[in-house]
């Protein structure tokens, strides 16, 4: 397709996010409307702490999220992350109102504490991955940006490996931080190559 042409509807052509993810005991899926009562308690625990979200508890309501579901499901994408059978994280992919920059998309992600770490990130990837698919199907894009796409997409893995290592418990993130500081300028100059045109 050409510049300036609007997305294709999502259930025609993402294959991507249509058939379920399983990575061990964690599933992610779309959002359904049954899940709107238990992404609103999330919301509301999460906007309680002063700084995490612009909402507070009360501006939040069970109609709204019905509503961004059914509307995601047609213009955009809602996924949850299911540990155990309970949702334990959810992500949305909003395309922007103005036809100009339909295109581009607010990413908003939401992982429960309480749950293994890795949540967040499986979210970020899939949602990054899915947004690619859909991009490069509604634009002409030149060769050598996928081959430019793919080296950014690794660095990003390996940053979000490094940090979670060097955050983390394990054996293997004690001996990454012994040397913390070699690791932590891999980071910045694999994040900068991630961000630079």
């Amino acid at each position: 397709m050409a510049r300036g042409s609007k997305l294709p509807a999502i259930g025609e052509n993402s294959r991507l996010i249509q058939t379920t993810v399983c990575m061990s005991n964690l599933l992610i899926r779309e959002a359904r409307p049954d899940d709107a009562p238990v992404l609103l308690a999330a919301e509301k625990e999460t906007a309680r702490t002063p700084g995490l979200l612009v909402s507070r508890p009360h501006e939040l309501t069970l109609q709204a999220f019905e509503q961004k579901i059914a509307e995601l499901a047609q213009r955009g994408r809602y996924i949850v992350a299911e540990e155990d059978g309970r949702i334990a994280g959810h992500a949305l992919l909003d395309p922007m109102p103005l036809e100009a920059i339909s295109h581009v998309f607010r990413l908003t992600i939401g992982s429960s504490r309480i749950y293994r770490p890795g949540i967040g990130t499986a979210l970020l990837l899939i949602t990054g991955i899915w947004n690619y698919v859909q991009f490069s199907k509604t634009y002409d894009l030149a060769k050598t940006y996928h081959m430019v796409l793919g080296i950014k997409i690794l660095a990003a893995i390996v940053v979000f490996l490094l940090a979670a290592l060097l955050a983390g418990r394990t054996n293997a993130a004690e001996t990454i931080r012994k040397k913390w500081t070699l690791w932590l300028d891999v980071c910045v100059v694999l994040a900068i190559v991630t961000v630079v045109r």
